[in-house]
Formats: C-alpha cells, sequence, structure tokens
C-alpha cells in the first residue's frame, strides 16, 4: 500500500494535515504538594526552570485532543481527553504535545501516566515519582526522589543518572535500560523482554525475567539476585558481598564477578563463572548432574570429577556454589 491509501483513509476520516493550536498556561506553585497527569496518546517533555511558577504549553490540532487542567491549592490535575476514538488505529500522523517547564522540586509527588508515543522527564527532585506507559518510550534523566516506579506494559523505558531511596521497575515485553543509577533498593522486572543495566549502585538489587534477559554491568551492591524462569543472565564487573542467581530454564554467565558468596543455580542450562583476578580465599563447588565441570584455576582439589568439583585457594572462607541439572559448568579466570 503506497501513501496515496493512507492520504485516502485520512480524508475519510477526517483527520490528516489539520490547523495546529497552541495552548499555553503560567500557573502558581505556592503550595503544590502532587501532580497528576492522565495524557493517553501525545508526546509528554518535563523540564525545569529557575523560575518560581509552571509554563505549560499543549499544541494540539483541529479535533485533535483537549487538554483540561484542575488547579488546587495542593494538587495540580492534568488530563487529556480524546473525542475520535479512531486516534488508536495509526492512521493520525499529527501529534499532539505537552511541555511542562517548571522548578526542579515543584512537588513531592508525581503520577505520569500516557497510553503511547513518547514521555521524557529531565531534572526532577522530588519525594515520589510514578509514571505508567502502555507502549512507546519514556526517558527519565538526573532524576533524585525518594521513591520511583516504573511500569509499562511494552516499548522501551531509558533510565539515565537516577539517585533514589528505591527503584522498582517492570516491563511486560520491550527493553528497559539503566545506566548511572544510585539507589538503596532497585528491582528490576520483566516478563517478556530485557532489562539493561550499566553502572550500578545499590545496596540491594532484584532482577526478575519470566521469558527474556537480564544484562547486568558494572555493578557494586550488598545482594545481587536475580531469577528468570525462561531466558539468560549475564553479570559483567559485579562486586558484591552476596550473589544469587536461579534459572529454571536458561544461561548464566558472569565476567569479572567478586564475591564473598555467591550460589548460581540453573535446572536446564550453562554456567559460565568468570572471577575476578584478585578473587582469592575462596572455596569453589561446582556440580552438573548431566553435564561436565571444567575449572581452570590453580585450586586445591578436595574431589576433582567430571561433573563434581571442590576445592579452594587460600583459607576459603568464601563461598562459590555452582549447580546445574542438566547443562555445562565453566569457571575461570576472567
Amino acid at each position: 500500500m503506497g501513501n496515496g491509501y493512507f492520504q485516502q483513509m485520512q480524508q475519510a476520516l477526517g483527520i490528516g494535515n489539520r490547523e495546529e493550536r497552541t495552548e499555553s498556561h503560567q500557573l502558581p506553585v505556592d503550595s503544590l504538594e502532587k501532580i497528576m497527569i492522565d495524557a493517553g496518546a501525545i508526546d509528554i517533555l518535563i523540564d525545569t526552570h529557575d523560575q518560581p511558577h509552571i509554563d505549560l504549553e499543549f499544541q494540539t490540532f483541529a479535533e485533535g485532543p483537549e487538554m483540561e487542567i484542575t488547579h488546587e491549592s495542593e494538587k495540580l490535575q492534568i488530563q487529556v481527553t480524546y473525542e475520535r476514538e479512531f486516534r488508536w488505529f495509526g492512521f493520525d500522523t499529527q501529534k499532539a504535545v505537552l511541555t511542562m517547564i517548571v522548578p526542579a522540586q515543584v512537588a513531592k509527588e508525581w503520577n505520569i501516566r500516557a497510553t503511547s508515543r513518547k514521555v521524557s522527564i529531565r531534572n526532577l527532585k522530588t519525594a515520589s515519582l510514578r509514571a505508567r506507559i502502555s507502549s512507546g518510550t519514556l526517558v527519565c534523566e538526573t532524576i533524585q526522589t525518594e521513591k520511583f516506579m516504573i511500569q509499562a506494559s511494552s516499548g522501551t523505558v531509558d533510565m539515565k543518572q537516577i539517585v533514589a531511596d528505591t527503584i522498582d521497575a517492570s516491563i511486560t515485553s520491550g527493553f528497559m535500560r539503566f545506566a548511572r543509577v544510585h539507589s538503596d533498593q532497585l528491582h528490576a522486572k520483566t516478563t517478556s523482554g530485557t532489562i539493561q543495566m550499566n553502572d550500578v549502585v545499590s545496596k540491594m538489587y532484584t532482577g526478575e525475567c519470566t521469558s527474556g534477559e537480564i544484562d547486568v554491568n558494572n555493578i557494586q551492591s550488598d545482594h545481587v539476585t536475580t531469577t528468570c524462569s525462561s531466558g539468560s543472565v549475564q553479570l559483567g564487573d559485579v562486586s558484591a558481598e552476596y550473589i544469587k542467581s536461579s534459572l529454571t530454564s536458561g544461561n548464566f554467565r558472569a565476567t569479572n564477578m567478586q564475591a564473598i558468596s555467591a550460589h548460581i543455580k540453573a535446572t536446564s542450562g550453562n554456567i559460565k563463572a568468570g572471577l575476578h583476578a584478585s578473587m582469592d580465599d575462596y572455596t569453589l563447588e561446582g556440580k552438573a548432574s548431566s553435564g561436565n565441570v571444567v575449572v581452570d584455576l590453580p585450586l586445591s582439589f578436595d574431589m576433582q570429577r567430571e561433573n563434581v568439583v571442590k576445592g579452594s585457594i587460600g583459607n576459603g572462607d568464601k563461598y562459590i556454589i555452582l549447580q546445574t541439572h542438566s547443562g555445562d559448568i565453566l569457571v575461570h579466570v576472567s
């Protein structure tokens, strides 16, 4: 189908190149505590300035989305409404955009919900930030908050330079990426998709996937816990007191791993563990019920069979336990 088909469809539905219009507001923030945005299928751009008010601009078009503002003393609510249901079918190429420029610490609580398109949030400082999208793209950059909650059905979630006491992020399918994150508790979950993390400092990191991939690089944590039903777990440059990974069907791979205690268990899958060169004073136990265990380390072996290995280096007070029921185990220095 060529462009002519879609042009005819747009004309038949009464959409296409319609007259654009812009609505602008300047809102006071004296006692504002909570901001709620329910936007549907529009672009949302949120950034900050050093002025004591909110600059709000809504770009739409004839017969397009409408914005409703409810501004009480402590609460600001913005809702975007639609009269035409055909917007979901993708024929309409015209976009509506909501732009908010706010003081960095304008409110203690943000609650943002959108269906598709792009949501971009930058430079906020708040006690609580919750963002939910059905599909599309969510970008958050340079955020400081106590509680950060992210929910996405599908699409892309991109987080950069996040400082939070707790982060709870979930995506059903799609791609979730974190970079330069500092958090006391970080929980990331996907049903069918990919979680990628780079440069993470967290006292407690938990990653879950039903069917997909967890890929974590350069993480410092007290506790690193990953679970995966069907997929893979990759840890690169991971330093933690305790590492625990459980896989039902999938592979585990680690490079430059350092831990006081590590327990990796797979029901069906391979385990490849690359230890950091500075790792010392540990005991290693590897068992593959149906498979081979290969250890390329200068251990003092207590047991060394085709599928069972136990040995230690130094005083052996750190423990690395690797188990798979069906698969192979390979351990080496990264």
